[in-house]
């Protein structure tokens, strides 16, 4: 656990709080790793004492995620607002790049598009080779082809 919410002060619904005491958070960008600026939707990376030191006997998977200056890149998709707060937006494992590799498409904004379809009542969208499967569960009527 890295973050939390205040239990005196200010709570954010929807977001994952603060960093907790001792642990050092940041936005890196998704393909390169460097800091950035708030605001900006990237890749959340942490660093602290309560960080794991890397996978058991698995060097490469390790090195893949641990920065040499000890920051573990979580692989989730996150936004940190002017006051500190994060929110997960996404799991980097499940964007895909559909034309340019700095902009990158999200299963969220998918979903929400399928949510306005009035016959729709789940969905679901994962990455499968670079490319948005859906997953789609009707509810008593089927949607139509121009729905």
């Amino acid at each position: 656990m890295t973050h939390a919410n205040p239990l005196r002060g200010r709570r954010k619904v929807g977001g994952i709080g603060i960093p907790l005491p001792s642990t050092e958070a940041r936005m890196v960008d998704l393909a390169s790793g460097k800091a950035l600026q708030t605001g900006q939707i990237n890749e959340l990376a942490v660093r602290g004492p309560k960080i794991m030191h890397g996978y058991w006997n698995d060097e490469v998977a390790t090195e893949a995620v641990i920065t040499k200056d000890g920051w573990l890149l979580t692989g989730d998709v996150a936004r940190q607002d002017d006051e500190g707060y994060f929110q997960i937006v996404s799991r980097k494992q499940d964007m895909w790049y559909p034309d340019k590799p700095e902009e990158p498409a999200f299963p969220r904004d998918v979903e929400e598009v399928l949510f306005e379809i009035p016959q729709v009542r789940e969905a679901a969208v994962v990455a499968i080779a670079n490319q948005p499967v859906a997953f789609v569960v009707a509810g008593r009527n089927r949607p139509t082809t121009d729905a």
